[in-house]
């Protein structure tokens, strides 16, 4: 799990990668937070590899002003730029 503004709104989101049990695959998903209650964005947003993962961490790689949503990992990493509320 990795915490962090990604929309620069003010509040802290979520972005979660976890092993499902009940269908052996590898979900992940972005949450946004509005006014302390979470949504699902991980479609709109663009989130939509699968498969295993070690690590996430938000940072703002291109220096744009917006964090950007870098994974580690198997078989190849990956880095989702922020164009502003969408990877």
């Amino acid at each position: 799990m990795e915490a962090a503004d990604y929309d620069s709104d003010g509040d802290v989101d979520l972005y979660v990668g976890s092993y499902d049990q009940a269908t052996s695959t590898y979900k992940h998903w972005l949450f946004n937070n509005e006014m302390s209650r979470f949504k699902d964005v991980s479609e709109e947003a663009g989130i939509k590899h699968s498969g295993n993962e070690s690590s996430a961490t938000f940072a703002d790689y291109d220096n744009d002003g917006f964090l950007d949503l870098y994974i580690v990992k198997d078989n190849g990493d990956i880095l989702y730029r922020n164009a502003g509320k969408e990877f």
